[in-house]
């Protein structure tokens, strides 16, 4: 398949996914939300990963999020990045990687899975039951996360780095998988949905 053929027959069946994110479901007198900054550079999982830090020795409970600082959760630093492998296992059997001289960038994307964004003040959330009952039983550990508050923040870094990463080198294609709100969140803000795109 020619790469004019390959970028024609992808550009219709998988187009720029865009990213739902919610606009807010407050009235006119909602407050006015101001941006937090990223990091003044930025980089990708081919120049660094993120590690996490040792497991804690002491082990607590999710209502116990004050202390998690002291004893060490949430710590991390950076590793090795991901290798860039070569896949020729995908091509035809006679296929010699050796032999190919020219070698040319198809496109730069990036994949953004699962971002799950929580509304913490709708009150068909059960996020208390599960701060409360996880330390009586630890299936209720999946009703709530302490990340589960930093939900938009996470994804409004997450787009400033692709931004700052688009700016250096133009990213072409951006793919959304999986959830990008919980179903309580969704039903709340039906209507309120935007599409955002790469700068």
């Amino acid at each position: 398949m020619k790469r004019r053929d390959f970028l024609k027959y992808s550009a219709a069946a998988v187009p720029v996914a865009p990213v739902t994110i919610l606009a807010g479901c407050g009235g006119s007198d909602a407050p006015v939300v101001v941006g937090q900054p990223i990091a003044s550079e930025v980089f990708t999982t081919a120049q660094y990963t993120v590690v996490p830090g040792a497991k804690p020795a002491v082990p607590l409970h999710l209502n116990e999020v004050a202390q998690f600082s002291q004893y060490g959760y949430g710590t991390w630093t950076l590793g090795q990045p991901l290798p860039i492998e070569v896949r020729t296992d995908l091509m035809p059997a006679a296929y010699e990687a050796t032999a190919v001289s020219k070698k040319a960038k198809l496109l730069s994307f990036f994949t953004i899975s699962d971002i799950h964004i929580t509304d913490k003040e709708a009150p068909n959330q059960l996020l208390h039951v599960g701060r409360v009952m996880e330390q009586f039983s630890a299936s209720a550990a999946s009703i709530y996360s302490p990340g589960m508050v930093y939900s938009t923040h996470v994804l409004d870094a997450a787009i400033q780095t692709v931004n700052a990463l688009h700016a250096k080198n133009p990213i072409e294609l951006a793919c959304r998988w999986a959830m990008s709100a919980t179903a309580a969140s969704t039903t709340n803000c039906v209507g309120t949905s935007t599409s955002l795109t790469v700068r």
